[in-house]
């Protein structure tokens, strides 16, 4: 019997490292053939980052049309700004290769469909300053329709277009800067027995340290690079909206408003019941002919498993995981700690 055991218990040892190299003997050739096909496949395609997504048109229909169709590109800001596939490297990218390939000369408006309370500073202004830059290169409209909130950082981007329409359960404005809450936990610290010392260089370099007293006035500093934050986002949106700046300061502040009260306030153009309303205003403007053939499109980033799979980062390479902090809606990961964002706890 217990040569038997044995026996079963070679066969498996032996099975498993069969099995083994021939799963790595798989990828070892299929990685290589793999990008082979990619490179077949033409060297312009291979490094698009994005994919070609058919929308419904104004009668529903996503069928084909001749490769020189005129073409309506939609952008959505769904979330917030700054976040993950929402930030300024993705939205460069969609209008980077809105212009590329088969796509080249045939974008003859955007739509910018909106839902979002706002986000990062820094990628509000980028995205924004990408749409105007664009607007003035290929000298096409840049419409708006809002479904659901185009707050804070949403009407900060949303000034960069010609008109915006919202449907009459929308909410438009906050225009205000936040930033925080800071916590100061030191005396908690201290009730406890934990001390702590950070090491410095340079006056105010540990400004609002948590884990100390606060000196009076270390917050002047922050509070001047809101000021300048706030005093940027008022001049884009009295500028794209023509409302003067005194009255955006002193009179609508940062509340945002239902979509009657944002039309009496300029900012909005038109309410409208539905999402064809607004593009219907949009082709009119680019003069496309609905009788002939045109199509509406998104660009879609595309899923890079492989590259996620290799790069230094991945977990299975580095034998590290990343942990992250969600703090309700501040995307964490922003150039500095100061949003343009709405959000109705504070």
């Amino acid at each position: 019997m217990e040569v038997i055991r044995e026996s079963i218990f070679s066969s498996a040892v032996r099975s498993f490292v069969r099995g083994a190299f021939g799963v790595l003997g798989f990828f070892i050739v299929f990685i290589p053939v793999f990008f082979m096909i990619m490179n077949l496949g033409g060297e312009k395609d291979f490094h698009r980052k994005t994919t070609t997504e058919i929308l419904p048109d104004l009668e529903g229909k996503t069928a084909p049309v001749p490769p020189t169709a005129p073409l309506i590109l939609q952008i959505d800001f769904d979330g917030i700004i700054g976040a993950k596939l929402l930030d300024k490297e993705n939205i460069q990218v969609q209008l980077l290769e809105s212009q590329m390939g088969k796509l080249q000369g045939r974008i003859r408006g955007i739509l910018l469909n909106m839902n979002t309370p706002g986000g990062a500073v820094y990628d509000n202004d980028a995205i924004y300053r990408l749409l105007m830059a664009y607007k003035e290169k290929y000298n096409v409209p840049v419409y708006v329709y809002v479904e659901g909130m185009c707050a804070s950082g949403g009407m900060y981007i949303a000034s960069a277009a010609d008109k915006i329409y919202a449907n009459p359960i929308s909410l438009t404005g906050s225009v205000g800067v936040i930033s925080g809450p800071y916590f100061n936990i030191f005396q908690t610290l201290e009730k406890i027995g934990v001390l702590s010392k950070t090491l410095t260089e340079g006056t105010g370099k540990d400004a609002m340290s948590p884990f100390r007293p606060w000196k009076e006035g270390e917050d002047k500093e922050y509070q001047a690079m809101i000021a300048y934050f706030y005093e940027q986002f008022v001049t884009i949106v009295s500028q794209g909206r023509n409302i003067p700046k005194k009255t955006i300061i002193e009179e609508y502040g940062a509340k945002v408003f239902t979509s009657p009260e944002a039309k009496e306030k300029g900012y909005i153009d038109e309410i409208v019941m539905t999402y064809n309303d607004a593009l219907q205003a949009l082709i009119e403007k680019a003069n496309i002919d609905t009788k002939s053939p045109y199509q509406v499109i998104t660009l879609k980033t595309k899923r890079k498993w492989i590259e996620n799979l290799f790069q230094e980062k991945s977990p299975l390479l580095s034998g590290q995981i990343a942990h992250k902090i969600d703090l309700g809606s501040f995307p964490i990961e922003s150039a500095y700690p100061i949003f343009y964002l709405y959000d109705p706890r504070h």
